[in-house]
């Protein structure tokens, strides 16, 4: 079977004026590409959740929990593995890492627990990479009291490239305006055929 996703453009456009090109004491036209650049990845990745958090209802049941550690963990877990898929990976939001930390005692030997706690962070659960969201507010990815596990990339979907990333320069001169700046464009698309693989917890 084949499916066309639906294709979308992602744009930014920084603009900056020549005045603060001059007197600003660091290489602002690199920091407003780099802004520009990761304005595009934080929008992929918002329509990227959008779509895993419609999916996980679908098919699977959205488990409800209290607290985010092993049962949690296992019972979104298996919401994925019934149908014969492995669970990969689980993205969570910064505050759901807390509750890890927290019951950790209870779930590792001392020498785990203090080896982690060196560390600094848990990079895998029950087998599962842990990837964790980073950024408040409007820049937060995962919402908080909520969690997703997921397959591997060859059975949840693909990122369709229509067009890769490019950046054209342009100026506002014509308009009056003392400022030049650069359009940043990409046209893409998701697709998760199977919402099998996909398993949301939330609180």
């Amino acid at each position: 079977k084949f499916v066309q996703p639906t294709e979308f453009k992602i744009t930014s456009f920084p603009s900056v004026d020549i005045e603060d090109i001059y007197q600003m004491n660091y290489d602002v036209l690199d920091r407003a590409q780099d802004t520009a650049r990761q304005e595009i990845e934080l929008r992929e990745d918002h329509q990227a959740l959008a779509m895993l958090d419609k999916a996980a209802s679908v098919v699977n049941t959205v488990t409800t929990y209290t607290t985010l550690g092993t049962a949690a963990f296992e019972d979104v877990r298996y919401e994925v593995e019934k149908h014969r898929l492995l669970v990969e990976m689980f993205l969570i939001n910064r505050r759901e890492l807390s509750d890890i930390v927290k019951t950790m005692s209870q779930t590792v030997d001392p020498v785990t627990e203090r080896e982690l706690l060196l560390a600094g962070y848990i990079g895998s659960y029950l087998n599962a990479q842990i990837l964790t969201a980073a950024g408040t507010g409007v820049q937060e990815v995962v919402p908080a009291g909520t969690f997703f596990a997921i397959t591997g990339a060859d059975y949840l979907g693909e990122l369709g490239v229509r067009v890769e990333l490019f950046s054209e320069p342009y100026n506002k001169y014509a308009m009056q305006e003392t400022s030049k700046g650069w359009v940043f464009c990409e046209i893409v698309g998701f697709a998760l055929p199977s919402a099998r693989a996909v398993a949301k917890g939330t609180k």
